[in-house]
Formats: structure tokens, sequence, C-alpha cells
């Protein structure tokens, strides 16, 4: 089972490795939402969503398994 809980600054190297995975995971995938190592996710965007109390981690067997930010504003290149 999955425990969703707000993430903390502990969390941070945790999440980035999890975002770079991804990253690898999807890069030839058509619904690619356009992660790159080093432009989007970063470090600095993760930091921005812990203070901002808007990233939360998925946890599973005590290692984070997902992260998600939630929050009422859309991302320039999600507008429709």
């Amino acid at each position: 089972m999955i425990t969703i809980r707000k993430a903390s600054e502990k969390d941070i190297e945790n999440v980035l490795k999890l975002y770079s995975e991804v990253i690898d995971q999807i890069r030839d995938n058509e619904s690619n939402p356009g992660w790159e190592h080093g432009v989007y996710p970063r470090k600095e965007n993760i930091c921005d969503a812990i203070n901002a109390e808007e990233l939360y981690v998925g946890e599973k067997d005590n290692e984070i398994a997902s992260a998600i930010v939630i929050n009422n504003r859309t991302n320039e290149g999600h507008k429709f």
C-alpha cells in the first residue's frame, strides 16, 4: 500500500532521484511531458513546492514511489 504525505526538505534528494528515473523511463514515450535532466524538474522546483507546502509524496516500503504538486495554478505549458 502507498502512504501519501506532505513532502519535507529531507525528501529533496529522493524526489530528485525519482524524477530522474521517470525522465529516463518516459524519454521515448509519445505522452512525454517534456521533462529533461537539468532543465525541469530541478531541485529549485522541488524546494519551491516544499516551501509552499504543495509537494506530496507517496511512500511504499519506506521508499518514495511517487511525487505530485497539488495547487490551484496552471503551469504555462499546460494551459488549454
